[in-house]
């Protein structure tokens, strides 16, 4: 019986314990046990209503399939002459990732899919630049440039994506990802064939992602095949990707000031504890984006880069901005009570919540005050608004 690892995000608080193991698909059932404050007792093993349900959950949870954390996503995303691929993740990288959702009762599962797949990929290595902004505009509602920058970071540069994005269409450089609730021996040979002798521009990701109900918890049980190949793929021809949160995690660790690492590792216990997602940055220098709850979507409020001499927490306004003006005013208050942010934003408030004010960590360590008004500045930018007539302090 192999164990599973699941991230802290995906196991709910009240399930202390789960052991699982897996036979070979096609073979016996797998067999989950979960413990409260009593025994071991079996879950309820339970797949999803329906293929649309699954793609919400991605759709929501982008976090969930391998390499595209903090990517953008639409659904029924239509490519010319072929279809609708279920799902488009979009990366400030300008890498894309294609996904289709596939449940065992579907007998496409075995093999049609993957075909399904590589059509989709076809075609959209034939579409221009242009052609793929306008259907995802058409989807999303708002144009690709301005929905990639309020995820992407205070390093972005929507220049530089433009030209990422422009080549991967070009070149057909895709990652490919199969979704499904219980792989097969079939699909899983297949998937582990083509990654070795498909051309290095394109990767195939098979992702299982069952589902075990215990009591009135959930639990998702994932697993992969493929991704390790996927990013050896991507390391050999130079693609960004994206630092995981143990190698942050990691690089914080190295930080010499003892000050500023503790005051590094609150932040992110701080994310945490209040339901916010790190997402690995794609610089240089090990960093995340912490995507806090806000209005029901997760919204940038804190950029963290860990170089071991220098660390540099960002506020993010601008983002928080584009959420609300009402939120970013308060923040942009906030910061300015912090002699070091201050220093770094215009005095012109209008032009202050555009920024993305950066400042080594150390200096906010240095001092209570300086403390202060940061942790100001994130309460109030993940507290509610106030409702209208509501007096304010």
């Amino acid at each position: 019986m192999a164990g599973i690892n699941l991230p802290d995000s995906l196991a709910d608080p009240l399930v202390q314990e789960l052991a699982s193991g897996y036979e070979q698909p096609g073979g016996a059932a797998m067999v989950v046990l979960v413990r409260g404050e009593g025994k071991w007792t079996p879950a309820t093993l339970t797949s999803w209503a329906s293929e649309a349900e699954l793609q919400e959950v991605l759709c929501d949870s982008p976090e969930l399939m391998p390499g595209c954390e903090g990517a953008v996503v639409v659904t029924e995303f239509r490519i010319p002459s072929v279809g609708a691929v279920d799902l488009v993740c979009v990366h400030d990288t300008g890498a894309i990732s294609l996904v289709e959702c596939k449940l065992a009762k579907n007998p496409e599962i075995r093999r049609s899919v993957v075909g399904q797949i590589f059509a989709y990929a076809s075609g959209m290595s034939e579409m221009s630049r242009a052609e793929f902004g306008q259907e995802f505009a058409g989807r999303c509602g708002r144009s690709l440039a301005d929905v990639i920058t309020e995820a992407a970071g205070p390093d972005f540069s929507v220049e530089d994506f433009e030209v990422e994005l422009t080549k991967t269409l070009a070149k057909g450089r895709f990652r490919l990802i199969i979704v499904v609730d219980q792989i097969t021996t079939e699909l899983r040979a297949i998937v582990e064939y083509l990654n070795l002798h498909l051309a290095e521009t394109v990767t195939i990701i098979a992702l299982e992602l069952g589902r075990v109900l215990a009591g009135d918890s959930q639990v998702l049980v994932p697993r992969t095949y493929g991704a390790e190949v996927a990013e050896r793929r991507d390391r050999v021809a130079g693609v960004k990707r994206r630092w995981t949160r143990g190698e942050l995690d990691e690089a914080i660790s190295q930080i010499g000031d003892s000050k500023a690492r503790q005051f590094v590792e609150s932040v992110l216990a701080h994310a945490k504890d209040r339901g916010a997602v790190v997402n690995g940055g794609s610089g240089p220098v090990p960093s995340a984006g912490i995507y806090y709850p806000q209005d029901g979507k997760r919204r940038s409020v804190v950029s963290v880069y860990a170089d071991a001499d220098e660390p540099i927490l960002s506020v993010n306004v601008a983002a928080i901005k584009r959420g609300s003006d009402v939120r970013a005013q308060r923040v942009l208050a906030a910061l300015r009570r912090s002699a070091t942010f201050s220093d770094k934003l215009p005095a012109d408030d209008e032009t202050a919540v555009t920024k993305f004010p950066w400042v080594r960590a150390a200096d906010l360590a240095a001092s209570a005050d300086e403390l202060a008004a940061y942790w100001d500045a994130i309460q109030a930018a993940i507290e509610d608004e106030p409702e209208a007539g509501t007096p304010t302090n």
